[in-house]
């Protein structure tokens, strides 16, 4: 209830909501948002979060989620290491996590996906060089 309320208030005032994956399964996530059930909730999709959360593999996610995705984070990451469940997965550099890019970006053109794709990078280091490089690589994927 107090979610339709804030994305009503939202909705009269032109505002779309995205909820960001992560600490929930993509079918908790999808719940949510038909039982709010305003038309203005959609998602961020940022799958390497499922994968560090230990909730969802990439190209599954992609395919439930569907056209409630509205924007997409483009991070890579590994699942939680079963020896240590009490961390969450390490994010890495893309493509050397389980964030399936080709199989993603086939999926997400397959559905007409139109939204922003947004290179997120909380990794240390050199991070214009990183980002120059994954440019590139999410390019080649998205021209083929």
């Amino acid at each position: 209830k107090v979610m339709q309320d804030l994305a009503n208030y939202a909705k009269q005032r032109g505002v779309m909501i995205y909820f960001e994956t992560g600490q929930e399964t993509p079918t908790t996530l999808i719940r949510a948002i038909k039982d709010i059930a305003t038309g203005n909730v959609f998602i961020n999709c940022d799958l390497a979060n499922l994968l560090m959360y230990g909730k969802a593999n990439s190209l599954d996610a992609v395919k439930q989620f569907g056209s409630l995705i509205k924007e997409f984070h483009a991070k890579d990451g590994r699942y939680p290491d079963p020896n240590n469940p009490y961390e969450l997965g390490a994010e890495v550099p893309i493509p050397t996590g389980e964030v399936n890019f080709p199989a993603v970006i086939a999926e997400l053109k397959k559905q007409g996906f139109q939204g922003a794709l947004t290179i997120e990078c909380e990794l240390n280091g050199a991070r214009h060089d990183y980002v120059i490089k994954t440019h590139e690589y999410l390019q080649g994927l998205l021209d083929n």
